[in-house]
This record gives C-alpha cells, sequence and structure tokens, in this order.
C-alpha cells in the first residue's frame, strides 16, 4: 500500500481546456507552446513550425480523442507542484470517514470517459480538516514535517483567495 499525497491544481485552466473543441485546442498547443516539456506529446517528434492543426492531425490519425488529448492537457499544465505525500492522519478516510465531502470534484466527473477514481479536487475547508487533524496529531506524523505542514496551509490560503486553485488528492492504492 502506497501513500495518498496532494498536488496545486489550476481549475480555472482545467475548465478552459475541457471545452476546447479540435480547432481549440489546435490554437491552445500552439499559444502554450513553450509550456510543454521537452518530452511532451505536445511538443516532441514534431519541428518547431508544425503548426497546431497538423498536430491534432496527427494526434486523431494515431487514434487519439479529443478527450485523451484534453485530459493530456490538463496532467501536463494544470498540476503547478510536487507531489507531497501525506501522512496517515490527513488521509481521506481519516479525515473524511470514506464519504466524499461537499464540494469536492471527483476525476471522474471532469473526465467521464476514465474508468478509475485517481483524485478529487479539495476546497480549503475540505484541507483545513485535514490540517486540523494533521496538527492533532503532529507528534505522531511519520512522513510530514513543519515545512510539509506550512506548504499545505500556504496552499489553502490560496485556494481561499482565487476559486479557480484548488488542491487534488491523489489516492495511492
Amino acid at each position: 500500500m502506497g501513500t495518498d499525497s496532494v498536488r496545486l491544481f489550476e481549475k480555472r485552466l482545467c475548465d478552459q481546456i475541457l471545452v476546447l473543441d479540435g480547432a481549440g485546442l489546435a490554437e491552445f498547443v500552439c499559444s502554450r507552446r513553450k509550456d510543454f516539456g521537452e518530452f511532451s506529446i505536445f511538443r516532441f517528434g514534431f519541428a518547431p513550425e508544425t503548426s497546431g492543426t497538423e498536430r491534432v492531425v496527427e494526434w486523431m490519425g494515431q487514434s487519439m480523442t479529443l478527450d485523451a488529448l484534453r485530459l493530456e492537457l490538463v496532467q501536463e499544465l494544470c498540476f503547478l507542484s510536487e507531489s507531497l505525500p501525506v501522512d496517515a492522519w490527513g488521509c481521506f478516510a481519516e479525515v473524511f470517514s470514506s464519504a466524499t465531502p461537499p464540494g469536492a470534484i471527483s476525476n471522474l466527473a471532469l473526465f467521464p470517459q476514465e474508468e478509475e477514481e485517481r483524485f478529487l479536487l479539495l476546497r480549503p475547508e475540505h484541507v483545513a480538516h485535514m490540517l486540523q487533524s494533521l496538527r492533532a496529531h503532529r507528534s505522531e506524523l511519520r512522513i510530514m514535517s513543519d515545512s510539509d505542514l506550512a506548504r499545505l496551509e500556504a496552499w489553502r490560503e490560496m485556494c481561499a483567495l482565487d476559486a479557480g486553485q484548488m488542491v487534488a488528492y491523489f489516492f495511492d492504492f
């Protein structure tokens, strides 16, 4: 059994990506070309002058659907931080009693074509509950440090100030 983790997530950008049609996706990819890593499917194997439309045609020829391309874009652009492992006292089952908290968004709601729930997007109040439990058991924490708690608190504050950001909670099965 692994460890659950959290990452900061740009929900506003995700929402923009989810409504892209083929032409919009091509334009989006071209406008964000510099944001993709060297081995990104949106960059790797294409000459720099290759248009977004040519890229979309190529991907569709490889049997990639628009849904799959949108998912790939979200995975590459919307997770804004490195993964932060969550100690047992902050884990989903401990804090939320295995019931999805009201207002949380499952990856299945964003990507209905997916078969498995991999993550939930949490609101600031959900993260506050996690932090409360973690702090109550601070002396029992095994994998999270004070700096990890401070980073999670900073993310909670960022999300409270900007509804376009959320914290993604990843289940590690």
